[in-house]
């Protein structure tokens, strides 16, 4: 976390956390057997992040700080259970002359059982026959889950817990409540603790990962039956919830590391290419932030989930050591007539990682490649306002984004934005066709198509997708003759203050492609990217 230009990002430190050797980089298994074999590229892995190593628009790789002064790899344990892909499971009793009758791994004390290292596995035994984990989950509410599983042959299941202070909280409340299920008194205690994969805590930390995987633009009459076939391939379900009114579903997996197998390997199946995949919130989490340590902050997705998910909740005021290094702004108060072109006519000062427009709920999610820029916006806007639809909207931080992906970041140095150029253009190429053909790759701001100048630019809400887009569309039949690469996003002008008002109002202005040089055209409010306000 940090602000300032790209190159200082890696080298300022925050206080509280311990600077760490470079971790390798992210690699989700295929299967559960932890085989090692690297996750194909995906939308969300486009780049390879082997030549990310001195890159100066990457920043470093924030290392795994767990709490209470632990170093990293302090916690890393041969666990008896473990549930991640890369361990195998193996039953191993524990020897002990006062719990001889509890099943493997359970500590029934509430204390801490190692004595010197945090525990993050509970155990919950005593369960009546024939419990579902979902039920038991469903009386976890202290915060996001790791993993969880159940052995019933022994009737007891244990859960692994991201924060260790999470799994004190529940050991601590099942034990003043008396936690009951389907009318038994279970026993809680802890478990022996389990090593965390280090790819799952980074996946965790730069993209947000967590159990829960929502699914966006579904078809109406899907039914979970369908969904669990698609989806259980990737690991073990937890629960289904489809919300029928607002064609959405999360899929609660029971761990961490199948949701993200989930996440990025899903959109390469063409039945679910069109639609919005990305985490939610763990339903474990309750009313607490969702991070898996002090050490670590909260990242927020670029993709934010309707319902069962909180996408940012404003943090007004100026940034502080919480906002810092954030590259998401909050846009509240938004005209219910607007469109995600006039938002993006009026952001002015950096380049768009994404734009999230939510119109039912009249706000929107900003986030900017760098967070200088996202703090240079969020201030100016702060002081002077912002208009759309003669409306003044409410500006803030939207919850922590966390750095930028590192495969984003190698491609913006490259001269990648979410703007795709295609010239060349022939008098059969249409609006209509351009988004037929690139849809497909992703939501669409707009698309701009200048006759005169044989050209188009196509804008996307994510430069994630236009990557995915360029690399694509250039393989697709009527498209091998254009003259295709990234143009200008035009939310990286700078801002414009009108002088009358000082409220800014910024009209529409075209993209220019980065390697091609187009005659600017004469239009109110325009203003090119080398001048000077």
């Amino acid at each position: 976390m940090s602000s300032g230009s790209p190159s200082s990002q890696s080298r300022l430190s925050v206080p509280g956390r311990t600077p760490q050797p470079h971790l390798p980089p992210l690699t989700i298994p295929h299967s559960m057997n932890g085989d090692g074999v690297a996750t194909p590229n995906t939308p969300h892995a486009l780049l390879p992040t082997g030549l990310l190593v001195g890159s100066p628009f990457v920043q470093s790789p924030t290392s795994y700080t767990p709490m209470q002064g632990l170093p990293f790899g302090a916690h890393q344990m041969t666990a008896a259970h473990s549930p991640h892909p890369t361990s195998t499971y193996n039953v191993s009793h524990v020897t002990s002359p006062s719990v001889p009758s509890f099943a493997p791994g359970y500590f029934p004390l509430p204390s801490n059982p190692t004595g010197q290292q945090p525990v993050k596995t509970v155990y919950v035994g005593n369960l009546p026959p024939g419990t579902p984990i979902d039920e038991i989950l469903s009386c976890v509410h202290t915060g996001p889950i790791e993993s969880a599983w159940i052995l019933p042959e022994k009737n007891c299941a244990f859960i692994s817990f991201l924060d260790p202070a999470h799994a004190t909280a529940f050991l601590q409340d099942s034990h003043m409540k008396r936690l009951t299920i389907r009318g038994a008194e279970v026993k809680v205690g802890w478990g022996k603790n389990s090593a965390s994969n280090s790819s799952v805590l980074m996946a965790v930390q730069q993209s947000g990962a967590c159990r829960n995987v929502f699914l966006g633009n579904l078809p109406s009459g899907i039914t979970e039956e369908e969904i669990r076939e698609d989806l259980e391939p990737f690991g073990p379900i937890d629960q289904i919830k489809i919300v029928v009114d607002k064609n959405i579903a999360f899929v609660h997996f029971l761990n961490i590391a199948a949701a993200i197998k989930a996440v990025q390997n899903l959109p390469s199946n063409p039945k679910w290419a069109k639609r919005r995949i990305f985490y939610g919130r763990d339903r474990c989490g309750g009313g607490l932030k969702q991070q898996p340590y002090k050490g670590q902050l909260g990242v927020i997705p670029p993709s934010y989930p309707i319902m069962g998910y909180s996408p940012a909740s404003p943090v007004m005021g100026k940034p502080d050591i919480i906002t810092t290094g954030n590259r998401t702004v909050y846009i509240g108060n938004i005209h219910a007539d607007t469109t995600i072109e006039e938002i993006c006519n009026t952001v002015r000062g950096g380049l768009l990682h994404n734009i999230r427009f939510l119109p039912e709920k009249h706000i929107c999610f900003v986030t900017f490649v760098d967070p200088v820029s996202a703090y240079r916006f969020f201030e100016l806007t702060s002081v002077n306002g912002l208009v759309i639809r003669n409306r003044r909207l409410k500006i803030g931080w939207g919850k922590h984004s966390g750095p930028l992906p590192s495969n984003i970041a190698l491609a913006v140095a490259g001269g990648a934005s979410r703007n795709i150029y295609i010239g060349n253009a022939d008098e059969f190429l249409t609006v209509e066709r351009l988004k037929q053909d690139f849809e497909e790759f992703g939501e669409i701001e707009y698309i701009n198509l200048f006759r005169e100048k044989n050209c188009a630019f196509v804008n996307f809400t994510s430069i994630s997708n236009a990557i995915h887009a360029l690399e694509c569309i250039k393989q697709k039949k009527g498209y091998e003759n254009f003259r295709i690469s990234y143009g200008k996003d035009r939310c990286g002008n700078p801002p414009r203050t009108n002088s009358k008002s000082e409220v800014l109002s910024v009209s529409s202005d075209m993209s220019i492609p980065i390697d091609v040089v187009v005659p600017q055209p004469t239009i109110p409010g325009y203003m090119p990217a080398n001048a000077s306000v």
